[in-house]
């Protein structure tokens, strides 16, 4: 009987918890604007041109910022700007050759990518005047990435080719649709910290990044 009480009690605690409620101590005004920093980990899979060969998706930490405003208490449009850090991955290259021998011409290497985003989105949020409001949106991702690739020597030797390749460094500029879903949590009337997953499926350049932050709304 005791572990039955038991049980009843956390599932009491978890429906509290869960299920939307009021703001007791919450101003009545709705928030206009809210500001969050967030960091999350990013994955990032993309179709790869001439024929090279990654070793797996790369993965890499996010740091950002983000801003919404409110145009009704449930619409709110909001932009983010984040940067990610370096990631690695190995990587087997074409080399052209003329010579007899074409024994697997491929050179080795790594490449080493970041990228700089802005996100913006328009965001629906559920709730009214609760403790937790969960969310959906959708938008555009711009991106600025940079990559480098180094080659080192070939994994068979080429007959008269240099066993050296130079670096290669590239930039571009992309942009590409981005759908999300997360949870805004209010631990004090204008303090919250949210959750969210940012999925970008469609086009050459595949992501997800799962973000935590916190945010302060203002009036």
């Amino acid at each position: 009987m005791s572990a039955s009480l038991s049980h009843w009690a956390w599932a009491v605690v978890a429906a509290l918890l869960i299920l939307p409620r009021p703001l007791e101590a919450q101003i009545p005004e709705l928030p206009r604007l809210d500001v969050s920093g967030t960091v999350g980990w990013f994955a990032n899979d993309r179709e790869l041109p001439e024929a090279q060969f990654f070793d797996d998706v790369q993965h890499r930490w996010a740091f950002g910022a983000d801003a919404g405003y409110y145009w009704t208490e449930h619409l709110k449009t909001e932009v983010g700007i984040s940067a990610t850090t370096t990631g690695s991955s190995y990587v087997l290259l074409p080399v052209p050759t003329s010579s007899p021998d074409r024994t697997y011409p491929y050179a080795s290497g790594h490449s080493r990518v970041r990228e700089l985003r802005v996100v913006a989105q328009q965001i629906f949020q559920f709730g009214h005047n609760s403790w937790i409001h969960p969310f959906v949106g959708a938008g555009l991702i711009v991106l600025r990435e940079t990559s480098r690739l180094e080659l080192v020597e070939p994994p068979y030797g080429i007959q008269g080719r240099s066993a050296v390749f130079p670096e290669r460094a590239e930039a571009a500029t992309r942009v590409k649709p981005v759908v999300s879903a997360g949870v805004k949590a209010y631990i004090s009337p204008r303090a919250f910290v949210r959750g969210d997953v940012l999925v970008s499926p469609w086009t050459i350049s595949r992501d997800v990044t799962v973000r935590a932050g916190i945010g302060v709304d203002f009036k």
